[in-house]
């Protein structure tokens, strides 16, 4: 899934034809569900009314060891928030979305509102993918990214309000794989982590969250990755080929926002979403 350029023509050109208000705030829930969320945990609730869909972030589904102060499960909602966006463009609505700080309630993360307009005809043409987008946890290809889809993707990040930087340069690349490492180990000589992480890749896949065996590379210790992807085979029981062949010689970039706060948190869950698809 391409993000959307901020220069997108104001048209309806790729639109369906427009749905009605329910039934358009109905497929920005069913879109949003489908959403990348940390661990497939899916921490939100949402809130289907008759004129907006709120996005709460739901307190029972937080990573409390990985995650105690919410920035994963922030980043997670926003997700659901673009796919949302994407389906009401393609059901031919203009949308309002704005975080929404709000010391009353403050799980409410976002209000997302049909208004009148023409809709983003680029979010629309996303559509189709969102129900396709899965998380791909294969072997790495050698090939760097071109430099034009990289600027595309930047671009579009951009748009989100938060920004993507590639790590070209060498020492750069070893300082992130070597922070990488000591993360990894940090957080693998946690018991705490390695049960919360079991919890959640030990699920049946009937329970439709969690990340299950067959989608995870199996981990038999004997893997040399320069930038060490996080082992979810908790129980030895990972379908995947165990190398994933992750080098700091292939194309790296970080995720950043230009604040650390609620509302930032969840503006980077929106370029993650777009980013993440495939």
């Amino acid at each position: 899934m391409q993000p959307t350029p901020c220069d997108a023509p104001a048209t309806t050109s790729g639109c369906t034809s427009r749905r009605s208000l329910p039934e358009a705030l109905e497929d920005a829930a069913d879109a949003a569900r489908l959403a990348p969320s940390v661990h497939d945990t899916q921490p939100w609730r949402l809130v289907l009314h008759a004129d907006r869909l709120e996005l709460h972030a739901d307190r029972t589904r937080q990573l409390l060891t990985l995650d105690p102060v919410g920035r994963a499960l922030a980043e997670s909602v926003g997700a659901a928030l673009f796919n949302a966006r994407v389906a009401l463009a393609a059901a031919g609505w203009a949308a309002a979305a704005e975080p929404v700080p709000d010391p009353e309630d403050p799980d409410l993360l976002a209000i997302l509102r049909p208004v009148e307009g023409r809709p983003d005809p680029e979010l629309a043409a996303l559509a189709p993918a969102v129900a396709e987008r899965h998380t791909n946890r294969r072997a790495f290809v050698e090939d760097e990214m071109p430099d034009d889809l990289m600027r595309h993707l930047a671009r579009g990040v951009a748009c989100e309000g938060a920004e993507l930087i590639p790590v070209v340069h060498e020492r750069h690349r070893q300082l992130v794989a070597r922070l990488t490492q000591q993360a990894d180990g940090s957080q693998n000589a946690d018991p705490a982590y390695r049960a919360e992480l079991r919890s959640w890749t030990t699920k049946p896949p009937s329970t439709g969250d969690g990340v299950p065996p067959a989608v995870v590379p199996h981990v038999d210790g004997r893997q040399h990755d320069d930038v060490p992807l996080r082992d979810f085979d908790s129980t030895g029981a990972g379908a995947l080929p165990a190398e994933a062949h992750s080098t700091s010689a292939q194309t790296l970039v970080l995720l950043a926002t230009p604040r650390d706060d609620q509302a930032a948190w969840v503006g980077a869950g929106r370029p993650w979403s777009a980013c993440c698809s495939s």
